[in-house]
This record gives structure tokens, sequence and C-alpha cells, in this order.
């Protein structure tokens, strides 16, 4: 689903069953069951990938039961006539809005897999031969996950000598059969990082999934975060920026940051007029959810952006409200049209802190500094300032509370600033001198 604060680390499962697999574990458990046990482990999208064929029927209830909660794409996995005795198994992920009645008929059609094939008692004689089978599941709009590394019915079981190996990934990728690698552990991910991506023009995106045939016992030891909406469109954008959009591990690193220091992240900002306005100029009336990557904010000029800046600015109790270009007596703040009383911002913290704070109000000088803003104009004017003089310049002051914010409180010696504790640095030596 899309996400109004844009791409998110969430976990997801591109590789599980459901009761019409002929080998799931518990044929007793029921969709509803199902969609919690999977909503309840923390995942936001699954792929329902039951062997050689596509349940129409049940891939539609669940994703019924599922609505906004958990995302489902239709999926099918399938054995092929690569490698020895255990055959490469070969999986197709569909978008989420397919058709899917539609979908399994053409496919079904492609695949050669008739109801009688898929129902009958030798489906451990079904296999789909590789190349036509990515070619089909291209040609209806889907994506091609392949078992690899350690897991079971992987691609390494079609050489054992590891540069044939190399050459049949590198095949694979440049003739476009697969998007996705399904490895089983780090062990996999670390030995491809070091002895496959060399060999390939760009790197694979490599995933892990449950294969789980029991949702009343659902687990993931190793879970696959992508950063993306969970749409089939999110996922294609992670498979063409893998590297900075999957991880595998119990958490990435943007994510654990966050939990553990939430009083340093925001997570949404509002401006609404005030109840008793009688303005009818249309200004502000929104509330806006922040991503914790957010680094910029880009649009034309005179679209807000140094309004929203600003605001954020002051709701913040920013140390430098007096370098704002939005807030400004001769703007927005007039004393003539004083628009700034009609409205009223609130900014949220993921610790649970909440700031509200009319436009109109003046800045609180006493309040501790919970946003370190640099406006635009403050910017230009430190930047463009000239050192040279006995006096010191803007940027050799902000330069010198920067260092000295990186300075450790024990280190610091009870100084208040840089050049205090230069100071007491040298006080010492300064004596010996004279």
């Amino acid at each position: 689903m899309n996400d109004s604060r844009g791409s998110l680390w969430r976990q997801w499962d591109l590789h599980f069953h459901t009761q019409s697999s002929n080998d799931y574990l518990n044929k007793s458990i029921s969709n509803e069951d199902l969609v919690h046990h999977v909503c309840e482990a923390g995942v936001s999208a699954i792929a329902i990938t039951d062997h050689h064929a596509i349940d129409v029927s049940r891939v539609v209830s669940i994703q019924r039961i599922a609505g906004s909660a958990l995302t489902v794409f239709p999926g099918i996995e399938v054995r092929t006539e690569l490698g020895g005795r255990t055959k490469v198994h070969m999986i197709g992920i569909f978008p989420e809005d397919s058709n899917v009645g539609e979908l399994w008929t053409k496919l079904s059609v492609k695949l050669n897999l008739t109801e009688s094939d898929v129902r009958g008692k030798n489906i451990d004689e079904l296999w789909v031969p590789f190349e036509n089978g990515s070619r089909a599941i291209h040609e209806l709009g889907g994506f091609v996950s392949v078992h690899a590394g350690r897991k079971s019915n992987s691609i390494e079981k079609l050489g054992s000598a590891q540069t044939i190996n190399q050459v049949i990934k590198r095949d694979f990728l440049e003739a476009g059969l697969v998007e996705l690698y399904e490895v089983k552990s780090h062990r996999d991910v670390e030995d491809y990082e070091t002895s496959v991506f060399p060999t390939l023009p760009w790197p694979i995106p490599l995933i892990t999934a449950s294969d789980n045939h029991n949702a009343a016992k659902y687990a993931i030891s190793m879970p696959c975060w992508i950063k993306a909406d969970t749409t089939f469109e999110g996922l294609r954008q992670a498979i063409n920026e893998c590297t900075d959009r999957i991880y595998i591990g119990s958490r990435p690193s943007a994510v654990t940051r966050v939990e553990q220091d939430k009083a340093n992240y925001i997570s949404r900002l509002e401006i609404r007029k005030n109840d008793s306005s009688t303005l009818e100029d249309h200004w502000f009336d929104s509330g806006i959810d922040l991503n914790h990557g957010l680094v910029a904010i880009i649009g034309n000029k005179g679209n807000g952006k140094s309004a929203l800046a600003d605001v954020i600015g002051h709701l913040g109790d920013s140390r430098n409200h007096h370098h704002f270009s939005f807030l400004t007596q001769d703007r927005f703040r007039s004393r003539k049209t004083k628009l700034a009383s009609e409205f009223f911002a609130t900014l949220d913290w993921e610790s649970g802190f909440r700031r509200k704070k009319y436009l109109s109000d003046a800045p609180d000088t006493s309040a501790s500094e919970h946003v370190r803003f640099l406006p635009q104009n403050y910017l230009e004017r430190v930047c463009n300032a000239v050192g040279g003089t006995a006096e010191k310049s803007d940027f050799d002051k902000e330069l010198e509370l920067i260092i000295f914010s990186h300075i450790d409180e024990v280190d610091s010696l009870g100084a208040h600033s840089l050049e205090e504790l230069i100071q007491l640095k040298t006080e010492e030596s300064i004596e010996r001198i004279q």
C-alpha cells in the first residue's frame, strides 16, 4: 500500500504457501487464521506461492481478509528441468491488483499445467522448462525468483565448480530470466558479496523468505526488509535499487536508530486555522507525516518550502528564529494583515512529545531547542562571511559550535564553548611561556 510518508522499511515474505499446496502441514487452518499469524509476526507483504497452481478463490479470499493490513501478491512455485536429483525451483510473483482468475487461466496455458495435472496423484512428476517458465511469467507482468545459496532446490546444484555457478548466474541476469535470488542465511549473502557480485555487471537482489507450510507456526529466522511501498511497483523499485532498499537481518540500522532515539525524530506536522478565525483566504489546512529519512524539501519558488521549514523551526524553538524568511514582520507576521494569528501548528515527535504554537507566538528563548534549524539566508550569510579580521566571522562561530557539540562531556572540563575549552587546555602552557 502507498504510504503518505513515502518509502518505509517493512518486512516482506515473498515465498509463502497455503493449504492449497499438496505438502501443506496444517490443512485445518483457516484463511482468517493465516492472515492473523502473518500480521502478528509484523509482516506487511506476502506472495502466495503454492506448488504448480494459483488457487484463485483462496488468493482472492485472503486478499479480501487482509485488506489494507497486508499486501498479498498472487504467485506460483514450479519445479524446473534444471539440476540433478533435486531440481531447481522457480517462483513467479505478480502484481497485487491482478485479475487473479484471468492470470491463472493464461499462465496455466503458457506453462502447460492442466487441472488434472495439478490435482493428480503424480504431482511430483510435474515440471516446467526454466526458460519457457521465466518468459511466461514475464509476459504476464510478473517477476521471477529462484532458489540460491544453501537453500534446497537452488541454482547452486547446476554446477559443482564455482566458476560455472558464476557464469550461470551472470547468464540468467543478462538474459533477464531472473530478478530475485532467494537465499537462506547471512552466510549466503556474504558468499555472494565476496565471490559472485565481483563477476557480475550489477548486484543481484538477494532476499530471504519463510517458505512456510504451516501458518500456525509462522516464523522467519532471517527476515527480509524492503524499503518501498508494499506494492508491485515498490518491489520493482527495490529490485532496481537493491543495495539501498533490501536488507536481510533482524532489523535495518535505520529502524534501530529511530527506536533507540525517538526524541530526535519528528513524526508529524499539522498547520490549521483557528476555530474562531473569520479569514476567508486559503493558506494552510494540512497535516504532513514525515519520513525518518527525509533530507530535502523540493519544489518551485513560492510553493511553501520556506514556510514549511520556518514553521518546523518555530515549533522546535530554534535559536535561529531571527533568520526566518517567511515568519517575519514584513511577511506572514505583518501587524497589518495579522495572518499569523489566524493559524496554529503542532509538531509531534516519535517519543510522544508534542509542541503546539500559534504562528504569531514570539520565540521562547527559555525553552530547550528541539530543532537545529539553519535557514537559507542564514547559510548564505555564514558561508559568504570573509575571515582574516580580528573579529570572528559568523562562519568561525558556527564552526566552533559544531566542533564543541561533538566533544564528550567528560572531555569538555566544564567549559561552555570551544574557545573556553581551548583557554583551559592552554593556560598552563601560556603561563610557562610567559
